[in-house]
């Protein structure tokens, strides 16, 4: 059976970016490829560099934030796998075919993360919300530029809460992992995370604020607290 993987590319104002993360998904070594472009109005060339690859599908949207880019992308999305990439992220070679394999192999399994190297992006300098020691060694990435899922799991969790500006990847992996659902961690580095002084998770005190609710909401679900 030939299955489908939809790529959700999401960036904005990320034109130093696109290439190396595009190139990433062009380089899997995987056949039947979705790869759907979500730009959230970008002012500078993200969408004419992204529309020289060939075969994307470009998706403009006015200024919604992280969590409706994700959605509308997932919406558009076709495959029986859902993937995700961030413009300023990109991923190893094999990322996709080590995921879609334990999947194939594991129909129980609902979703797949990996490790991830984050590394500094060149003339940056490390942001205060981070250390050095995070940049040492390959950590679990329970994120979504780190996930492929299948498709029918947004049936049952739903999309990303678009209210949270930061704190919308937290809390739809949280609900994930809350949920009945079964999610593998590879052993293996799969994603290389950019860190840059225009990391949406930079934004420290409102990540800080959304976190809390989204801790809550787990707790909730859970029924550790009412």
């Amino acid at each position: 059976m030939n299955l489908t993987i939809s790529v959700i590319f999401q960036m904005c104002n990320s034109a130093g970016f696109i290439r190396r993360a595009m190139e990433s998904i062009l380089a899997q070594n995987v056949s039947s490829l979705e790869i759907l472009v979500v730009d959230d109005n970008s002012e500078d060339s993200s969408v004419a560099i992204a529309s020289n690859y060939p075969d994307v599908k470009i998706i403009q949207l006015p200024k919604s934030g992280l969590g409706e880019a994700r959605n509308q992308g997932v919406k558009a999305a076709s495959g029986d796998f859902i993937a995700f990439l961030d413009a300023d992220d990109y991923w190893t070679i094999d990322k996709l075919k080590m995921q879609l394999d334990y999947l194939s192999k594991t129909p129980d399994c609902t979703a797949v993360v990996g490790l991830m190297n984050r590394f500094l992006s060149e003339g940056c300098q490390l942001p205060t919300n981070y250390n050095s020691e995070m940049l040492a060694k390959p950590t679990p990435a329970y994120i979504p530029s780190a996930l492929i899922t299948r498709h029918c799991v947004f049936e049952q969790i739903g999309l990303f809460d678009s209210s949270l500006a930061v704190g919308c990847d937290s809390d739809w992996m949280m609900r994930l992992l809350d949920s009945n659902n079964n999610v593998y961690l590879l052993p293996q580095v799969i994603l290389n995370k950019r860190i840059h002084n225009n990391n949406i998770s930079s934004q420290v005190t409102i990540y800080q604020q959304e976190l809390l609710k989204v801790l809550r909401r787990s707790l909730q679900r859970r029924g550790y607290v009412s």
